[in-house]
């Protein structure tokens, strides 16, 4: 009999959320349509002022100058074959406020019109073999930090165009990217210090 009871009482509270989740399901459809609207009119933003930059020049948007020093094959590759490398860059904050930067957020590579973000594997590698690398969060308002960004990008990589999305602070805002493509020929290899 309890049994039978029970099995009474959840088909009783199924029976009564069923329509309030239909109900309520209908708002967050609109909703998410909403949400879905405004996420690709800002991707439709992101990147589309580019700002070109040599190897070694610096190009500033606003307060911050972006400079890419070298790209950097460690002679290290994943089981697949695909190749570590790192970007050495400076950036500096000309303004009054400290803003917030990270690796996944901020930088990127296109190779052949792909999209590589930092990959984990090479935050990892960097943390265990590259001296003074850290793991950026800001750049200080007056100030400028020098680091490295790591990437697994495939063997037979000839280009790639390292890319630094300018924020300023507004992780979001995203218009503005200064780009570098450096050929494999130019790449280098771990210069003395660099590595433990």
């Amino acid at each position: 009999m309890n049994k039978f009871r029970t099995a009474i009482l959840m088909l009783t509270a199924l029976i009564s959320v069923v329509p309030f989740s239909a109900g309520c399901s209908d708002e967050n459809s609109s909703s998410s349509a909403n949400v879905s609207f405004v996420e690709n009119s800002q991707n439709e933003n992101i990147g589309k002022n580019k700002h070109e930059a040599d190897l070694g020049a610096s190009v500033t948007v606003d307060t911050t100058t972006f400079t890419v020093h070298n790209v950097i094959d460690v002679n290290k590759t994943t089981e697949d074959g695909e190749k570590y490398i790192y970007v050495k860059y400076t950036i500096s904050n000309s303004s009054d406020k400290n803003f917030d930067v990270d690796n996944l957020n901020n930088f990127y590579l296109t190779i052949d019109g792909k999209n590589y973000n930092n990959d984990v594997r090479a935050n990892l590698y960097a943390k265990q073999s590259i001296n003074g690398y850290v793991e950026l969060d800001s750049v200080p308002a007056g100030g400028e930090i020098e680091n490295y960004v790591g990437f697994v990008v495939p063997a037979d990589t000839s280009a790639v165009i390292c890319g630094y999305y300018v924020t300023s602070g507004e992780k979001t805002d995203k218009q503005d990217t200064i780009i570098c493509e450096v050929k494999s020929s130019e790449w280098i290899q771990p210069p003395e210090g660099m590595l433990k």
